[in-house]
């Protein structure tokens, strides 16, 4: 570990601050064109601590703690409907939850898969330089080091809100090119495979609606518990603590813009040739539940929002 000031003096850093950041490291096995995982149906099972129940049942299948008859003080009805959720879980959600996973492991309709790898790296003001990780290996350094992309990301801007005082961006949580050293960043990549969403699609087209709702929404889960286990992945591989660092995922407000998922592509060549991952014109990914992210190994990273005033003053506008 190595602790280093970083320049965050002029209007692109509001206040210098103490930066943790590591030695640069690319391990081999996760260089040149990246790795791949796919988890067979048989072993589905490796996910299920990284299942997001409350998500799945909530979010993506809509349930909700509904009373016959509400009692009328409201520390009642929170009591109430929490005994009513904790009924619901017990004798509908997870019995369901357990047969459609059943259904999955038998009938191989999950086949999540994620194609990942670990890049050197440099901050230039806002913007992310990624390098291209088997020059470095090699020795490359300087201009010698072949630039493999760029990424631009929002700062927070200078508006006064509590919202925005911290002026972040996504940039500044790696080295930047002034200090001459290089810092490390994850990409991946990963899906829960075309036959959820072929399989979701079928049951809506024979009728079967709620079965066909609730397959294409395990799926979108079992999406994000793949990004968290792939998540853990890298930063084992980079050597990172555990709970230390972030996954930012495009089209959140962080880095809000969905057409760096090209990038991405291009970065992960196999996602699309070896996982037959691919976007659309309108940057959204086929198969729909795929994700990609940036992993950030940084110590202080936290999540937030680039709203400027106006974006404040729509999102609240009825």
């Amino acid at each position: 570990m190595i602790t280093a000031r970083a320049d965050l003096s002029g209007s692109r850093r509001e206040a210098a601050r103490m930066r943790t950041v590591r030695d640069c490291t690319v391990p081999p096995n996760l260089a040149t064109r990246g790795s791949i995982i796919t988890i067979d149906p048989k072993s589905l099972d490796l996910l299920l601590p990284f299942l997001d129940r409350n998500t799945l049942f909530r979010h993506h299948w809509g349930y909700r703690p509904i009373l016959d008859s509400e009692p009328v003080a409201p520390s009642q009805r929170a009591v109430a409907r929490k005994q009513e959720w904790e009924r619901m879980l017990v004798r509908e959600l997870e019995p369901e939850l357990q047969g459609l996973w059943r259904d999955a492991k038998r009938e191989g309709w999950l086949r999540p898969s994620a194609a990942f790898g670990i890049f050197p790296v440099q901050a230039d003001g806002d913007e992310l330089i990624v390098y291209d990780p088997v020059a470095f290996i090699e020795g490359a350094r300087g201009t010698s080091l072949p630039v493999r992309s760029r990424f631009s990301f929002p700062r927070q801007p200078e508006d006064g809100s509590p919202r925005n005082k911290g002026r972040l961006c996504l940039a500044d949580y790696f080295r930047p090119i002034e200090s001459g050293e290089y810092d490390t960043a994850g990409f991946q990549v990963v899906t829960a495979g075309a036959i959820a969403s072929q399989t979701a699609a079928k049951l809506q087209q024979n009728d079967a609606y709620d079965r066909g709702f609730k397959v294409h929404g395990l799926a979108a889960t079992v999406a994000e518990a793949m990004a968290e286990f792939i998540q853990q992945r890298i930063q084992v591989a980079m050597g990172v603590p555990k709970g230390q660092g972030l996954r930012y995922s495009w089209g959140y407000l962080a880095c809000p813009d969905i057409a760096d998922q090209v990038k991405v592509l291009d970065l992960l060549p196999r996602a699309n040739t070896e996982l037959g991952i691919a976007l659309t014109s309108g940057f959204q990914f086929d198969p729909d539940q795929t994700t990609a992210a940036l992993v950030v190994h940084h110590p202080d990273a936290i999540y937030f929002a680039v709203l400027g005033n106006d974006a404040i003053s729509d999102e609240t506008a009825d």
